[in-house]
């Protein structure tokens, strides 16, 4: 699977392969307008070892896998949920990858109110 992403600087190439590691998912994410789509590839993963909730205000996802997995070890982190429609986040599984779909906040509309001159 690709991942692509922008280089500033030839630190930043070095940087990415030093943050490498077979325990510690390529995390992707993506502003699809209305929502965002954050995926993580975790092979070998069971869909029951994969935990995704809300919780204080964060989005928390965590991965404990029951037997030894040699594609993708343990690990969990989460992110704020500031401005996030947190009663609409989507979780999938699809040929070893997780992806997240999470809804923006819509802002509220000016209600416009009309006053009767008297």
């Amino acid at each position: 699977m690709f991942y692509p992403y922008t280089v500033r600087n030839l630190d930043e190439v070095f940087d990415n392969f030093a943050n490498l590691s077979p325990t510690k998912p390529r995390f992707t994410l993506a502003d699809k307008g209305d929502y965002y789509e954050g995926s993580y590839p975790v092979p070998g993963a069971r869909r029951e070892d994969i935990k995704v909730s809300v919780k204080n205000q964060s989005l928390e996802v965590s991965y404990s896998p029951e037997k030894k997995n040699h594609y993708a070890g343990a690990f969990n982190f989460s992110w704020s949920t500031k401005g996030l429609d947190t009663d609409n986040v989507k979780a999938a599984y699809v040929d070893g990858v997780l992806t997240l779909t999470v809804p923006k906040q819509k802002k509220p509309e000016p209600q416009v109110k009309t006053i009767q001159v008297s």
